[in-house]
């Protein structure tokens, strides 16, 4: 009997219509479709998405509670690895849905990592979803890269040297990914780099709460202060051009 392969299944920054062809086939043809959530009894964005194109789509939910410490987020991964080791032996397809790409910044990645490691015959695969700074760029009419430039891509958690280093290098336009809860620090390190004048903020992209700000040289907005964005926040800073 063949075993079942585990895909991780990218559904877009929250915009529906962002979700890709594949991605739906992927879900459709799954025999069992898990999703991340912080509420065992709501679904989460990644399973809302879903819905609007597949409401009676079975999914299971799995409780992340991501400020619950690394310790508790490794048990919790564990667990779900053996569960989905056990799925694939009985040769069942499995998908693991996410927000974006199951290849940035996942919660996917880690997860394959752990089902390798209780079962190292399986095989894994991914469908690739939108990029929230590719949706961001688009609604704010943001270049990304010309001719020399570079695009670098940064995560906030592990501090802001990597911030810092990019700045330095005004041919680089510098993506700044789920950093909404230190977003006014953050933007005080562009401010004094000098790069805030055209840096964009979108916050809870696709989602009817959506919000885009596009900067000046101050962080001043008609003199109020920039406002506190939410985790999921995305900030590009392009290259001085």
């Amino acid at each position: 009997m063949k075993p079942g392969i585990l895909t991780g299944v990218g559904v877009g920054p929250g915009d529906p219509d962002l979700v890709t062809v594949a991605a739906l086939l992927t879900l459709k043809q799954a025999s069992r479709v898990i999703a991340p959530s912080t509420d065992a009894g709501q679904p989460g964005r990644a399973e809302t998405v879903v819905a609007h194109h597949l409401p009676g789509l079975t999914v299971e939910r799995t409780l992340f509670e991501m400020a619950a410490g690394d310790t508790a987020l490794a048990a919790t991964y564990g667990h779900l690895a053996e569960q989905i080791g056990h799925y694939l032996r009985e040769s069942e397809d499995v998908a693991f849905i996410t927000l974006g790409d199951p290849n940035l910044f996942s919660t996917f990645t880690r997860l394959r990592s752990a089902v390798l490691e209780v079962a190292p015959w399986a095989e894994v695969r991914t469908v690739p979803g939108v990029f929230a700074f590719q949706d961001l760029a688009s609604k704010s009419t943001t270049t990304l890269a010309v001719k020399d430039e570079s695009v670098v891509v940064v995560d906030p958690l592990q501090g802001t040297e990597a911030l810092v280093e990019a700045l330095a290098d005004p041919r680089r336009t510098i993506v700044v990914y789920k950093g909404g809860r230190d977003s006014t620090a953050i933007l005080r390190i562009v401010e004094e780099a000098h790069r805030l004048e055209g840096t964009t903020v979108g916050i809870h992209l696709g989602y009817p709460d959506e919000r885009i700000i596009r900067l000046g040289r101050t962080l001043d907005l008609g003199g109020d202060p920039f406002p506190a964005a939410p985790y999921l926040s995305t900030i590009i800073i392009p290259a001085v051009r």
